[in-house]
Parts: structure tokens; sequence; C-alpha cells
């Protein structure tokens, strides 16, 4: 098989890698059925492009000895190395957690619904139904006793959470329309 040939087998590899870069945003997780189903197939084609690429890494010598594709081997292990730095370096979910409040107002028995405070800054707010659930992460600003969340965050989840909250006695209470929005008690403290 001629060099030019072997390396175009981890072109898929070096394509679904940096995808997921781009589509895998760790701040930003939903699960349910569906995004098993997704996530399934999105792994499966990481695996199957990966194996291709790993085949076309090595190369038969006149002697019958495999050798290795040295420019294939390294643009596959960039490749390798952006997927673990997406899955466990990127993002906003990371940090000792310092609040964990949560909601006992929602009108259902079934739904849940979180906000995850850490203390370098970084938070996370869930919201957890029946059959699936989401969660969104990003930064936010502590001004005495006031929590400001990352707007455009806060904007992706529940209607019901809001960006700014008043971290009093122990409960996180909603600064702008208190009444249509979640009050939080905190059931953890670090």
């Amino acid at each position: 098989m001629k060099l030019i040939l072997r390396r175009f087998y981890a072109v898929p590899f070096i394509i679904v890698a940096f995808l997921t870069l781009a589509v895998k945003n760790p701040d930003n997780n939903c699960y349910g059925l569906a995004d098993l189903m997704l996530d399934i197939i999105w792994y499966g084609l990481i695996v199957l492009t990966g194996v291709f690429a790993i085949v076309g890494c090595f190369r038969q010598h006149k002697t019958g000895n495999l050798k290795i594709e040295p420019i294939t081997l390294l643009v596959i292990t960039i490749a390798i190395l952006a997927i673990v730095y997406n899955f466990t370096l990127r993002g906003h979910s990371h940090g000792e957690i310092w609040i964990f409040a949560e909601s006992k107002k929602s009108k259902s028995s079934t739904s849940s619904y979180g906000i995850l405070l850490r203390k370098n800054n970084n938070f996370t707010i869930t919201s957890h139904y029946l059959d699936f659930g989401c969660s969104f992460s990003g930064q936010y600003q502590k001004h005495v006793d006031t929590i400001k969340l990352n707007q455009e965050i806060v904007d992706k989840g529940d209607e019901r959470f809001t960006a700014t909250y008043l971290l009093k006695d122990n409960y996180l209470i909603p600064l702008i329309d208190t009444t249509n929005k979640f009050h939080f008690k905190i059931t953890e403290i670090n």
C-alpha cells in the first residue's frame, strides 16, 4: 500500500477528533435515551475511525516486519490528545464544591433543579426530569451576599432560573421576579 494512501486512513479519525472539540462541549450536557443513542453512535465512530487510523499508521517493510509511519503516528497522537483534553480539562465543570442548593418548589415530584457553586467561581445549573436532564456550566461572580451567574448560560437552562441570587441564611433567593423563579435551599456548604 502506498504511503499517501496509508496517510489518508488517518483523515477520518482526525476529522472526528476535531469535531469532538466543536460538538461535545463539556459545559452543556443533556442526558436521556436519545442522547445515549447519539453518544453510542459518536463513540462508535471514534473507535471505528481510530482503528482505520492505526492500521494506516503501520506499513509492511520488505523484510516482512511492520514499521510505524512517524508522521501519521504524530497526527493520530495529536488527535487523541485533543479528545482527552476535551473530556478532562476543558470547561467550567471542574473545581472544589462550595455550595450545592436544590429547589423543592417544583410543580412535579418527577423533576428537580439545582445550582452547584464551586470555589473557583464556576457553577453548574441542573434540571432533572422524569426521563432526561440537562446541565449547563459557566462562571459566576460573588459580591458580598449576591451571586451573579453568567446570563448566557442561565438562558440555556430552565426559564425559572435567574442570573442574580441573594445568599441569605441557607437559601439562594432570586433578586429579580421572585414569584416565577426558583428559590434554592442550600443542602451542602463547604
